[in-house]
């Protein structure tokens, strides 16, 4: 983990924690009504018990207990109110629409407050209420209710106001985590290559392969080739580090390199095969993507040195349930030393997963599994047009 980096496993704190919008309403609209409430009630019975001589409210029905069930009554309309409110959103397209659903939201909210303070003195005051009166009141009635309804119409947008800007920070919020986790798994990515680059195995044992081809049975072409794929890892490793996107070819070039150093090391002992389309090949794709998941394909599957090991990647076109274009690209080994293998642990498939997560929000996945004995992949699948949207607006960033 790099330091000062956030463990994408650990709970998320702060606004992002809230959530759903359920959760948004309980643990900012709730409060926020139970706070107007109070002090409503409370400054009525204050101005109630200072203004005793002009009128009683008492036989008015207006007693602490029926406007504290009152209020509760109307905190429920309200609530659900604010969850509908939230479910209407505001978006660009459709903004008057939305403008015009939210007041008729509110407008009705504030207009149930007249019928459920009566619905309260009749539950807590043995009175006989005239409810064709109540909803086909007098002129003095209207006038009642009208007073009534804009008493909780204000309160009402004001709380709106509120769960509106606390979800547009919690977005923010969000939007920030995703961009740290995303920069987070990128350097993750670029570090893990390097380290495999770096590795003192991996170069004694590659360069110990080339002075094998020339001391024992002098073969300086397939030294050449050897030098020439070590040189190609570089510098691919190189130009991935400056960037964040990269075509699926280069990606694949990349595995290529590292498969054929790799097979020499072997000495026979490990094929390999790579499958693409010409059409998916120039795909955009997170830089450095595949090459956690090529290096665990040799590297666990060449644990027993007595079997052969087949390590292939295929990228197909797909189709995800909501109909959008896809493209899945299966990283795979064959070996009975696979056998010990954990289909989905490790550090690396760990950092994958969180990166497509970070990339690709919930459109992107990664699926590992053991097919039959000794058999072992990964397949990842991502949404084919993406790639491309991110690696522009990049691109616009950068200039």
């Amino acid at each position: 983990m790099l330091a000062g980096s956030r463990d994408p496993s650990a709970p998320v704190r702060g606004l992002a924690g809230i959530g759903s919008p359920w959760r948004l309403v309980l643990l900012i609209g709730l409060p926020y009504w139970l706070a107007i409430s109070t002090v409503r009630i409370v400054s009525f019975e204050l101005f109630a018990s200072g203004g005793a001589r002009v009128y009683n409210p008492v036989a008015l029905g207006l007693t602490p207990s029926t406007r504290a069930l009152h209020h509760l009554l109307m905190l429920v309309v309200v609530l659900a109110a604010y969850r509908l409110a939230l479910g209407i959103g505001w978006p660009r397209e459709r903004r008057p629409i939305a403008a015009v659903a939210h007041l008729g939201l509110g407008v009705a909210a504030s207009l149930v407050s007249r019928p459920l303070f009566v619905l309260a003195v009749d539950a807590l005051r043995d009175v006989h209420v005239d409810w064709l009166r109540v909803f086909m009141p007098p002129s003095a009635g209207l006038k009642l209710w009208a007073s009534m309804s804009l008493d909780f119409l204000v309160p009402y947008f004001f709380g709106l106001a509120l769960l509106v800007g606390v979800q547009t920070s919690v977005a923010l919020q969000r939007s920030e985590l995703e961009r740290a986790n995303l920069t987070t798994a990128w350097m993750q990515a670029r570090l893990a290559a390097l380290r495999m680059q770096l590795n003192p195995h991996f170069l004694f044992n590659t360069f110990n392969a080339i002075a094998t081809l020339l001391d024992a049975q002098p073969q300086p072409a397939r030294a050449r080739a050897l030098v020439v794929a070590l040189s190609d890892l570089y510098r691919r490793t190189l130009i991935a580090a400056e960037r964040e996107w990269m075509p699926l070819a280069e990606e694949l070039a990349f595995a290529g390199d590292y498969l054929r150093i790799q097979a020499e090391r072997f000495a026979g002992k490990l094929d390999y095969a790579i499958e693409c389309g010409a059409d998916l090949a120039g795909e955009q794709v997170p830089a450095l993507l595949l090459q956690p998941l090529v290096e665990n394909a040799v590297v666990h599957g060449a644990a027993d040195d007595r079997q052969a090991l087949s390590v292939w990647i295929r990228v197909a076109r797909g189709t995800a349930p909501t109909g959008e274009p896809t493209m899945t690209i299966e990283v795979g080994n064959a070996t009975d030393a696979a056998l010990g293998s954990t289909p989905g642990a490790g550090v690396g498939l760990r950092n994958t997963r969180t990166r497509l997560a970070a990339c690709y929000g919930g459109r992107a996945r990664l699926e590992t599994r053991s097919t039959e004995p000794g058999r072992f992949t990964a397949t990842v699948t991502v949404p084919r047009s993406i790639g491309r949207k991110a690696d522009a607006a990049l691109a616009g960033e950068r200039r």
